[in-house]
């Protein structure tokens, strides 16, 4: 590369040889005048040298600026040379020309160190020769081209300064030309002056590059090194590959590694190694591609513990023995996935906490960590975010919901880069509560005991059931008994300690889970009690009863059941429709039983939502009303005649405890029996007393036991005279 002073301009030439023809007529007056006085008895100025080029092949070509010789007196350049600038210069050529201003020394073998150089112009005033002081010394810029030993794999290059006393201008800088492929050159790189070596990395397996480095200067030229260069070998691995992240792939639970892809231009592919627990590091993969920054991990332990990874990059190029491609080292540090460890959960707790290993492989620790949490596979939402030194969080349940809990973790680099942990599940069972739970009775069972019975579906989960019980004129609410269900699918209530022939009822269910939670609290059940009396003049007995309150519906009917006598049964005697608490039984047919009527009044439920093809049933206390006995006694009998024996006629009596004696008029005991059905036939002993007045004592008791006596006389007649 050559600079070239500017050429005069072809237009001007005519008048610079009119000037130049009137000087010298001037000149040669003056000259002959100087010289007549002694005045130019002296040596002219020192040549400027410019720069030093050194051609392809090796000669060097040294510019200057001519001298001044208004006199005439110039006779040669003499062109000095050592091959460095403390050495002995010789002088090497010259040149009788003034205007010659470059001088070509021509090298006999190549260049192999500076050549300096230093010009002196001679003059003669036509009786002494004069040397001017010696121009500034110059060197060439002798280049160097190597490979670098450390690191191997470069291109370093070296040059000389060709100013050993300083440059004596500023602000210049060293241009560094490479020619690559042959025949092209381009400017590789500047650097300022001061600056004599620079290096680069081979990028290319085998390639040949030459160099030359040019230094401008403001006086027109410019110094040109030797061009020096080789063959040369790249050696030298591409980057350590940044491993971005590496993630869990919840849909595979696969681990997914992703890293920024080589800047170097001849990268081939990556090796991928795993990182074991024990600090050992095994051969994993080869993932080939220069652009393929992605390896998914098929058999990652990822619900062990965290999975680690180192990453390398080769090249295409081959070197050592055996020939394979340039490595690069791996990173000092594994880069770790996010683990989060196994979560423990005891039921009906209201918070969990979640623990996880820190993000490893990044240059700064994780700029935080966000948590992230589904149910049953729902889209997992954002709930808590915590500083990237930190390892743990306490999830808060505002609601406690069953099911698969899922939880995961993600890490966020400085740079943006985000790592995503393994998806950690925790089945959380919180007792459900039964669908419904429904009181489907409050009945009477006996005089003092209540039975109430529940219908719930069995569950789950272990629920408990209080009952409680309230007068009917009181507000406040009695816990009467707790039972446990998880299997049955109705519950039985006793409450044995109520007066429940004397008062209505209230009920009700109240549930609670196994976490201390009231879950529900049933309709009420309010029991009927019934109420009557015994109309001995009608023969009938009078029913009343409060209505059975709770049921979804309402009451359908009420049905009456009445048990004669003490050892009787219960039969149905009557029905009303829901809205009617009255009744009145009609006994006249039943003169002669005991006279002790229990009755029991049973609601009949109207069907419900949740069981419209059952109807529930509930029974009031039982009422006994008795009928008080009637004795009718005749006051004559005839034995002999129509009427022949002696017997009362009793109705609504117990004949268990029958008594009936019949005295003299002195008192003695004439006839007894304890049998109903044996009359007095007139007898004693077998004997047939007299006609005459007889006392009488009959005694019974009535349904209840309570006795009944009647006293007379009666007449016995006999018609055997007649």
């Amino acid at each position: 590369m050559k600079y070239k002073e500017d050429p005069i301009v072809p237009s001007h030439r005519g008048i610079f040889a009119c000037l130049t023809l009137v000087l010298k007529n001037w000149l040669h007056i003056l000259i002959s005048l100087c010289f007549s006085q002694g005045l130019f008895a002296q040596a002219l100025n020192a040549p400027l040298l410019r720069c030093i080029q050194i051609q392809s092949n090796g000669n060097a070509i040294v510019q200057w600026t001519q001298v001044p010789d208004p006199l005439g007196q110039f006779v040669a350049y003499h062109i000095w040379n050592a091959s460095s600038s403390a050495g002995i210069f010789t002088e090497v050529g010259s040149a009788i020309n003034i205007v010659t201003t470059t001088f070509t020394h021509v090298i006999a073998t190549p260049l192999v160190s500076d050549e300096c150089y230093y010009v002196v112009a001679e003059s003669n005033d036509g009786a002494t020769t004069f040397f001017s002081a010696p121009s500034v010394t110059l060197c060439s810029i002798s280049l160097d081209v190597l490979p670098s030993i450390s690191p191997p794999g470069q291109v370093l290059i070296n040059w000389s300064d060709p100013y050993p006393s300083g440059i004596p201008f500023v602000g210049s800088t060293y241009e560094v030309w490479m020619e690559y492929p042959a025949g092209t050159w381009t400017l590789a790189q500047t650097l300022p002056y001061g600056t004599n070596t620079w290096g680069f990395e081979v990028s290319r397996c085998e390639v040949d590059y030459n160099f030359q480095i040019i230094l401008p200067t403001p006086f027109g030229c410019a110094h040109e090194s030797d061009i020096s260069g080789g063959t040369f070998f790249d050696i030298t691995p591409p980057d350590i590959p940044e491993v971005t992240s590496v993630s869990i792939d919840h849909a595979t639970n696969d681990a997914i590694v992703e890293w920024n892809a080589s800047a170097a231009p001849d990268t081939q592919g990556y090796i991928l190694y795993r990182c074991g627990n024990s600090g050992n590091v095994t051969l994993l993969d080869t993932v080939f591609g220069a652009q393929q920054t992605q390896f998914i991990d098929l058999l990652a332990p990822v619900n062990l513990g965290p999975v680690c990874y180192l990453l390398a990059s080769i090249d295409t190029c081959y070197s050592g023995i055996p020939p394979s491609p340039n490595t690069s080292p791996t990173s000092d540090i594994c880069s770790c996935s996010i683990f989060v460890s196994p979560i423990p959960y005891a039921i009906c707790s209201e918070s969990l906490e979640i623990n996880w290993t820190s993000y490893t492989g990044w240059s700064d620790n994780p700029q935080g960590y966000s948590i992230y949490h589904s149910v049953d596979g729902s889209v997992p939402e954002l709930i808590g975010t915590v500083q990237g030194t930190l390892n743990s969080f306490v999830h808060e349940f505002t609601e406690i919901v069953s099911g698969v809990h899922s939880y995961y973790v993600e890490a966020l680099s400085v740079e943006g880069y985000i790592s995503r942990s393994n998806l950690q599940n925790v089945l959380i069972t919180y007792p459900t509560e039964p669908a419904f739970n429904y009181l489907s009775s409050a009945s009477v069972t006996g005089q003092t005991e209540v039975t109430v019975t529940l219908q719930t579906p069995p569950a789950s989960t272990e629920h408990y059931f209080h009952l409680q019980r309230r007068k009917f004129d009181d507000a406040n609410w009695e816990e009467i008994l707790v039972l446990d269900n998880i299997v049955l699918s109705e519950l039985v209530f006793e409450d044995p300690d109520v007066a429940a022939s004397s008062f209505p009822f209230n009920y009700r269910i109240l549930v609670r889970n196994l976490c201390d939670v009231w879950v529900d609290t049933t309709n009420f059940g309010k029991t009927i009690f019934l109420r009557g009396l015994a109309n001995t003049d009608r023969l009938v007995n009078v029913l009343q009863w409060t209505h059975y309150e709770g049921w979804e519906n309402g009451v359908l009917a009420y049905r009456i059941y009445r048990k004669t006598g003490q050892n009787g049964f219960l039969e149905l005697v009557g029905e009303v429709n829901g809205t009617q608490t009255y009744y009145e039984d009609d006994v006249a047919d039943l003169l002669y039983s005991e006279g002790r009527f229990c009755y029991t009044v049973e609601a009949v439920e109207r069907p419900s939502t949740l069981f419209p093809g059952t109807s529930f049933t509930a029974n009031s206390n039982e009422l006994c009303l008795i009928q008080e006995p009637v004795i009718w006694v005749p006051s004559a009998f005839v034995v002999d005649g129509f009427n022949t024996t002696f017997q009362p006629i009793i109705s609504f009596a117990d004949f268990n405890n029958y008594q009936m004696i019949i005295y003299s008029r002195w008192g003695d005991v004439i006839y007894q029996t304890t049998v109903i059905e044996e009359p007095w036939d007139g007898r004693m002993n077998g004997e047939m007393v007299q006609e005459g007045v007889y006392a009488y004592f009959v005694s019974v008791e009535d349904g209840n036991g309570r006795p009944y006596e009647a006293r007379g006389t009666v007449m016995m007649l006999s018609n055997r005279d007649q």
